[in-house]
């Protein structure tokens, strides 16, 4: 909650500014071309998470509702180059996590599926950019886009419904079905790397221009901890990580409709898709003991899409 109140606070200084500039605008006085773009906005979508352990046992996080503040700041170096950051904020809520056990390779004869409700969380992306203008068509401009990013999110489900079939954990080897109330299954995501793209940008009149935008992410690192599955250990329970590059990948896609209100605003309604996957990846459980690598965990996909309204000034 923390990052958000500071979001929050920082989304209504930009509209109290934005009124008291377009106020400035409408009395007639002189503005000139400005080298900077600011945005401010706000979005809702939805988030998965899927893991495909060593074991064969298939966790999702799924449907979880998003919502996104973003704020970006753009600055043309040259007519030709330009720089900019990014940070968005992420409030989770809803959807559910479930963690299907009934293919798994443990080894036994017992086959367990879990499902939980009540999930919550959060999470933020700050990207480090630059932009170069290498050719123009008509009426449309295509951008080069290079930079790196930081993406980190928490989900943090309550209650869980657990369900054994032909369980061999009882003293009868009976099936059997357990609920608890407590938190339970909480994950934290990571991926830091870099990313290349291309923006088009289609002048549709003085007052309209359509954006589109992909770019091609490639996390360096990527790491998946998992927390309160009742191993009984002193930090995280188990987790995942993924440092080759090869064997990390993702895309991000973006498109925007944008309007002017006037010399110095505009406003734009866009609709996103994110999507991260990372394979072979080291599973590192808690053993008791200590922690060891268990094998290699055969894929984790982060997904994320959505839609929403930003101001330009």
């Amino acid at each position: 909650m923390k990052i958000y109140n500071i979001m929050l606070s920082v989304l209504l200084t930009f509209i109290i500014l934005s009124v008291a500039l377009y106020a400035d605008d409408v009395s007639g006085s002189n503005i000139k071309k400005k080298n900077y773009e600011i945005e401010t906005g706000i979005g809702y979508g939805n988030l998965n998470y899927h893991v495909d352990t060593a074991a064969n046992s298939l966790l999702k996080w799924r449907d979880s509702s998003n919502f996104q503040q973003n704020l970006r700041f753009k600055y043309n170096i040259t007519e030709k180059f330009s720089a900019g950051i990014l940070f968005e904020n992420y409030i989770l809520a809803g959807g559910e996590m479930t963690d299907d056990d009934l293919n798994n390779l443990y080894g036994t004869n017992s086959g367990i599926f879990n499902t939980t409700r009540n999930m919550k969380g959060g999470g933020y992306r700050f990207d480090v950019y630059g932009g170069y203008h290498y050719y123009t068509s008509g009426n449309t401009d295509f951008i080069g886009t290079f930079g790196i990013f930081l993406r980190k999110y928490k989900i943090k489900p309550k209650g869980v419904l657990q369900v054994a079939v032909l369980g061999d954990f009882g003293p009868d080897n009976d099936s059997w079905v357990y609920y608890d109330n407590e938190n339970t299954q909480h994950t934290e995501i990571s991926y830091k790397g870099f990313q290349l793209g291309t923006e088009v940008h289609h002048n549709t009149s003085d007052s309209s221009k359509f954006i589109f935008d992909i770019k091609l992410t490639i996390p360096l690192i990527h790491k998946s901890k998992q927390y309160y599955w009742n191993y009984g250990a002193p930090d995280y329970d188990w987790k995942l990580e993924q440092y080759s590059f090869t064997k990390n990948r993702g895309i991000d896609l973006k498109i925007e409709n944008r309007f002017r209100l006037n010399e110095r605003f505009w406003w734009g309604i866009y609709a996103y898709y994110s999507y991260m996957k990372s394979t072979d990846q080291d599973e590192i459980d808690w053993t008791g003991g200590g922690y060891a690598k268990v094998g290699n965990a055969n894929s984790s996909e982060l997904s994320m899409m959505g839609a929403g309204v930003s101001l330009y000034f």
